[in-house]
């Protein structure tokens, strides 16, 4: 499958346009650390688009959009509208524009008339620079969800970066209460388990992470948490297809389905040919 390469002097990503502008790879050169999760069947297939996320290569940075979980529009004029699992562009090729130092990639959802636009770049030598953005192509308004669903690798020895503010998570995968548990070390998640949880924007300060410590290497993820007040974290040990894998997923909607942010009244409205923009920072930094 053809790829994509941006590259700064300390990080070189790889980029996948017909598989949904998916980031498949991010490695820092000085230690030759990849930092994305790989597809454990070492290859990659074309998704039929409203397929099953969890039938194709989970691995690699996809974009979550208009939904994570598949569902159906709520209310108005889009109203029983079928959100496919894990959202639209994931499973699309995208328009690319490769540039000499950017790579700009469009889609345009099938589900709802959304034009989704990514370009990628870097603001220094150790920081990838994502922006976004979201175009309503009709004369209604509409909601959408976006998730970033980046599938990083992790051993034993890695931890959570998260400020101390963050407590009190909400559980969405069980009913085991998750606030008395030390959530920065991936040790203590049990083998065979899988876990996924959020963060609110009350304790949310915006910058996320993972601290490879026997690397000494910190990977963040920066965002602004008033446009993305709410954090998933996901980890699998085995659990989900025997994978080892986690993910920081900042989001504008609380949680999961376009439907379920509806009814919970934690999702941004999109006026009509409105456009939302933001921005993504990813560093990479030895200590």
């Amino acid at each position: 499958m053809d790829a994509l390469v941006l590259e700064s002097s300390v990080i070189k990503i790889r980029i996948l346009p017909q598989l949904g502008f998916k980031m498949a790879s991010i490695e820092y050169k000085p230690k030759s650390k990849e930092l994305l999760f790989q597809p454990s069947r070492g290859q990659y297939e074309l998704p039929i688009y409203g397929g099953d996320f969890s039938k194709y290569d989970t691995s690699g940075l996809d974009e979550m959009m208009p939904t994570i979980d598949r569902c159906l529009y709520p209310q108005g004029d889009f109203k029983g509208t079928v959100l496919p699992d894990h959202g639209d562009v994931w499973s699309l090729a995208w328009d690319t524009e490769p540039l000499k130092d950017k790579v700009i990639g469009r889609v345009k959802l099938k589900s709802l008339p959304i034009e989704f636009t990514k370009t990628i770049s870097f603001s220094d030598e150790s920081t990838i620079r994502m922006d976004y953005r979201v175009k309503n192509l009709s004369d209604k308004e509409l909601y959408y969800i976006w998730a970033l669903h980046g599938l990083s690798v992790f051993d034993d020895d890695t931890e959570f970066i998260f400020t101390q503010e963050m407590k009190d998570p909400f559980n969405v995968m069980s009913d085991e209460d998750l606030s008395k548990r030390d959530l920065k070390p991936l040790k203590s998640y049990p083998d065979k388990s899988q876990y996924k949880y959020y963060f609110s924007v009350e304790s949310n300060k915006g910058e996320v992470g993972l601290d490879y410590t026997m690397d000494r290497i910190r990977y963040l993820i920066q965002y602004d948490p008033l446009v993305h007040p709410y954090l998933g974290v996901w980890i699998t040990k085995g659990g989900f297809k025997g994978e080892y894998n986690c993910a920081l997923e900042p989001s504008n909607g609380f949680y999961d389905s376009l439907a379920l942010a509806y009814e919970n009244k934690k999702i941004p409205l999109l006026k009509a040919r409105g456009e939302d923009q933001w921005t993504i920072f990813i560093q990479i930094k030895e200590y």
